[in-house]
């Protein structure tokens, strides 16, 4: 089974079709879908900005990672999901958006999703590094 053929069974699918046929499934995941994203990348900002200094600093980190990965994860799931179900609605035209295929190797090279832990447990070869490297993950 080639790549176009099994696009094209993901699209004749009937999950597939029940969402693109419904009037308010594809926006609420659309719309649950941002608000996972927006879960990933703000826990991952109070993470660098508590790595930074700049937050939670009364707070010893291990215990605030602890408690905030766990959403976290949660939200990149979440995200996941709902990026696959309406990925499955028109999975040939997004395959065939190099948008979309950039979207997902630079997804694939983040890390899926990124592990600010790392920079806490030492792997850094120096302090400037580490705060380059968070300062950097701030601004994406």
């Amino acid at each position: 089974m080639d790549i176009g053929a099994s696009l094209q069974w993901l699209e004749a699918s009937a999950l597939a079709t029940r969402i693109r046929d419904s009037l308010y499934l594809f926006p609420f995941l659309e719309s649950i879908h941002v608000i996972g994203l927006a879960l990933v990348f703000g826990t991952i900002g109070v993470i660098d900005l508590r790595l930074l200094g700049a937050a939670s600093t009364e707070r010893p980190f291990k215990r605030m990672a602890s408690d905030i990965l766990k959403w976290t994860w949660v939200a990149f799931v979440l995200a996941a999901l709902t990026g696959t179900l309406m990925f499955i609605t028109n999975a040939t035209v997004y395959y065939h958006n190099s948008f979309f295929r950039i979207k997902m190797v630079l997804l694939a090279l983040s890390g899926c999703p990124p592990r600010p832990n790392r920079i806490g447990s030492g792997f850094c070869v120096c302090e400037a590094s580490s705060r380059m490297i968070r300062l950097r993950s701030l601004a994406a």
